[in-house]
């Protein structure tokens, strides 16, 4: 999952790219254990990354 939501905070990457990069053969199956696992669904994920992206006092991760 860490390479997943590396992908998934990057721009360009679709959802079918991230599953496939992370070795599952549909973006929905991938969703369903991106949610169970992160807690969010890869959409609010990005949405949330984004909106931290943001914030003047995020830290930088890499």
């Amino acid at each position: 999952m860490k390479r997943a939501v590396q992908l998934l905070a990057q721009a360009g990457h679709s959802l079918e790219a991230v599953a496939a990069a992370v070795g599952h053969k549909d973006a929905f199956g991938f969703s369903k254990v991106f949610k169970r696992t992160v807690g969010l669904s890869p959409k609010a994920f990005r949405q949330q990354d984004a909106a931290e992206r943001q914030d003047p006092w995020r830290l930088s991760t890499g």
